[in-house]
């Protein structure tokens, strides 16, 4: 009796030391999870990455370079080399000049008409979204839509060039994760064209632009502004592109970025009363295009890096911007698909002494404008 008795208590000091231990297995899951939860809170970290090319218009030599036979045309060879890098980002932009069509004739300077199927070698390529030039007009009311329909049928956005007044008015926002980014883009004339609608065409006005922002930032975390300004061929950014690029940094913008010279220009900042510092690239410079005039075959692939983390206070900030060096070739010894856009990086070496020469010159050129830690290659 007494041994039962005694087996009975071991059982109950046994379940009973089982229950403590379970209590404070629970208790101290329980502080681990609250230590692993605070440990987040300080660390975690959001990115949001984005990358932007200069200009892209074909000229009637890139037209014919991509002709197949009949009305068929591909432009994916020229961007083979860069596709990998492009897609990688969660945005991507360029510039387009002029309209699109699927009837010829085509055309380049001074009226660019190209066919449809580059559209969709940008969207192969990875862009996400076009911003609009001053050739946007060049076929009047009647080209820039159709060019609207064309881009909106294969799922690309693009700002600066509208079929409606609503449609003018909408702020394209992208979001990834909790990070909220808008993007604006307007550019100086549309070469001596007068739209018909004054909604039609996003043009640089002081006014709308200070309106623009202050809607943007309303429902974005940051704004990046693009402008299309600038004296074509000229290495140095006129006083008009940092009054305008001043004014919209000062008015809220977070980043500001340009094309239209067809060369690469200077990256300058504003440090702002508020505390901010703003970046501006006034030109990326040609991406693609048949110009073959001093500096015009080289360009870069801008890379901005935001985060959002303990570090920044929870804002969306810039934690990083580089330069990829670009170049456009033309190997005339080909017949066909002679025009292709590099990374400089990849052809430092390149056996053909003429090649070879003419990318590290382009990158010498580039340090020229660059400061040499913000140049990847």
């Amino acid at each position: 009796m007494k041994r039962k008795s005694k087996l009975i208590l071991y059982f109950i000091v046994f379940f009973i030391f089982l229950y403590i231990i379970l209590l404070y297995g629970n208790y101290l899951n329980r502080k681990i999870d609250a230590a692993y939860k605070k440990v987040l809170e300080e660390t975690y970290f959001e990115k949001f990455e984005i990358a932007c090319t200069g200009d892209i218009f074909l000229h009637t030599s890139n037209i014919v370079d991509a002709h197949l036979k009949d009305n068929e045309y591909d432009f994916n060879y020229v961007f083979d080399e860069v596709r990998d890098l492009l897609k990688s980002s969660d945005i991507t932009t360029c510039w387009f000049g002029g309209v699109v069509d699927t009837l010829p004739p085509y055309s380049g300077y001074p009226f660019f008409k190209s066919p449809f199927q580059i559209l969709q070698s940008l969207k192969n390529t990875g862009f996400d979204i076009l911003l609009r030039t001053n050739h946007v007009y060049d076929f009047g009311q009647n080209g820039l839509q159709r060019t609207n329909s064309f881009i909106k049928t294969i799922f690309l956005k693009q700002i600066g060039g509208y079929s409606s007044k609503e449609e003018s008015e909408k702020i394209i926002v992208v979001k990834k994760g909790k990070i909220r980014v808008a993007f604006l883009s307007y550019t100086y004339g549309t070469n001596g064209l007068i739209p018909k609608e004054s909604w039609e065409v996003d043009l640089i006005n002081f006014k709308k632009i200070r309106d623009d922002i202050k809607k943007a930032k309303d429902v974005s975390d940051f704004v990046v502004v693009f402008f299309h300004y600038g004296n074509e061929y000229e290495r140095k950014y006129s006083k008009f592109q940092k009054d305008v690029a001043f004014f919209a940094s000062s008015n809220g913008a977070d980043i500001v970025i340009g094309s239209h010279p067809h060369v690469v220009q200077p990256l300058d900042s504003f440090l702002l009363d508020d505390g901010r510092k703003v970046y501006s690239a006034y030109s990326l410079g040609n991406f693609y295009c048949g110009q073959r005039k001093k500096y015009t075959n080289s360009g870069v692939i801008f890379k901005l890096i935001l985060e959002r983390s303990k570090r920044t206070d929870g804002k969306v900030k810039v934690k990083k911007i580089f330069f990829l060096p670009t170049y456009i070739i033309k190997d005339s010894s080909k017949d066909l698909h002679k025009y292709k856009v590099i990374l400089s990086g990849n052809h430092l070496y390149e056996k053909d002494d003429t090649l070879r020469n003419s990318i590290i010159n382009s990158v010498k050129e580039l340090k020229e404008l660059i400061p040499e830690k913000y140049i990847l290659y």
